[in-house]
């Protein structure tokens, strides 16, 4: 966390916007506070979507960190915008404070800043913040391991997504709870506990 807010505030002095991510409402929310003085604006699944000129909804917070030069940070939870929020012409520096094992809200978070239509000269920066010997380390594992299996899988023309039932799941927007946290995920972290326990 010290980390993040002091590179934050270093990209700000060379007048560089920076988009900071974080999959927990709290931290998306401290992390703003703290930066405050910087500007700093913040999306995350309690923010309503709604008129792009009312600075307190997701569109008003967007159209602050694109067009007002003293709003330097955005910090955002990539289930609430990790689509249809295009940063990629204001903004090169992305910081993950934390990710989840959901692949797909990983990529489209990516995807804000990096994409198509930039200038070939332009370098897109992105930060993964870890800690050694956390669950920091099962989550880079499980991610590369279901992101390579993604680009084998778009390699075949004859791929036809399989949607996911989640009958089990009483939740309104599944998507926004989801962490992508599977079966094999979870052998994963229950080896990581014996390894600790053993220790």
């Amino acid at each position: 966390m010290r980390y993040v807010l002091k590179r934050a505030r270093a990209l700000a002095r060379e007048e560089r916007k920076v988009l900071l991510w974080s999959s927990f409402r709290s931290n998306v929310e401290y992390l703003a506070e703290r930066l405050a003085d910087l500007g700093a604006v913040y999306i995350h699944g309690g923010v309503d979507a709604g008129d792009e000129d009312d600075d307190e909804t997701r569109e008003g917070k967007i159209k602050l960190f694109h067009d007002d030069p003293n709003v330097m940070v955005m910090v955002a939870n990539p289930a609430a915008a990790g689509e249809g929020v295009s940063l990629h012409r204001i903004c090169h520096h992305a910081i993950y404070l934390d990710r989840t094992f959901n692949a797909a809200h990983y990529l489209q978070s990516e995807d804000r800043i990096h994409r198509f239509g930039l200038p070939h000269n332009q370098e897109t920066f992105i930060e993964i913040v870890e800690c050694e010997g956390t669950v920091d380390e099962t989550v880079r594992e499980r991610l590369g391991f279901k992101i390579g299996r993604m680009a084998e899988a778009l390699d075949d023309p004859s791929l036809k997504p399989d949607p996911i039932p989640i009958d089990p799941f009483d939740i309104e927007d599944f998507d926004e709870y989801s962490t992508g946290l599977s079966q094999d995920d979870i052998q994963a972290l229950l080896r990581d506990f014996s390894k600790e326990k053993s220790r």
